[in-house]
This record gives C-alpha cells, sequence and structure tokens, in this order.
C-alpha cells in the first residue's frame, strides 16, 4: 500500500468518526447537515481542478451511478439521525 492510500484511508476513517460523533453530541437541523455536506464538498472539489478527467466527457453511466451514491448517503444520514434521535446510542 502507498503511503497516499494509508492517508486517504486515516482521512476517511477520521471523518466518518467525527461525523458520527457530531450526529450524536448536537442537534442535527437541516443547516447543520448542509454545512457537513457543502464542507465535504469543498474538502474534495480541489479534485476537479488538477485531474486531467474532463468530468463532462465521463458516460452517463458514472452519473447515475452518482446519483445512486447520493441516494443511499442521504437514506444512511436519515437513518443515522432518527436512531441517535429515538435511541440511547
Amino acid at each position: 500500500m502507498t503511503i497516499t492510500a494509508f492517508i486517504l484511508i486515516i482521512l476517511s476513517a477520521f471523518f466518518h468518526a467525527s461525523w458520527n460523533t457530531m450526529a450524536k453530541k448536537s442537534v442535527m437541523t437541516k443547516a447543520f447537515y448542509t454545512a457537513i455536506c457543502v464542507t465535504a464538498c469543498l474538502t474534495w472539489l480541489h479534485v476537479q481542478f488538477w485531474t486531467p478527467i474532463k468530468v463532462l466527457s465521463l458516460p452517463g453511466l458514472f452519473f447515475l451511478y452518482t446519483a445512486l451514491s447520493v441516494a443511499s448517503d442521504v437514506i444512511y444520514c436519515i437513518g443515522l439521525v432518527r436512531s441517535y434521535r429515538v435511541l440511547d446510542m
């Protein structure tokens, strides 16, 4: 495993744990969730500027998978928020 892959995995685990900790300790509002999503988007937006891949030239299946991924994330986050609100986790 390269050092870059190792660092990306560690950062991913850190962000995931941070998100779950914030979701558990704070009142989840639409504004809070929006702030988390915008932060995540801005964290990875820079890749678009230095990657040689032109996003608009990607096949339609890529955008379908991206949309399904976003929908899955929304379902996950709604379930997480509701479980923290209802259950003593």
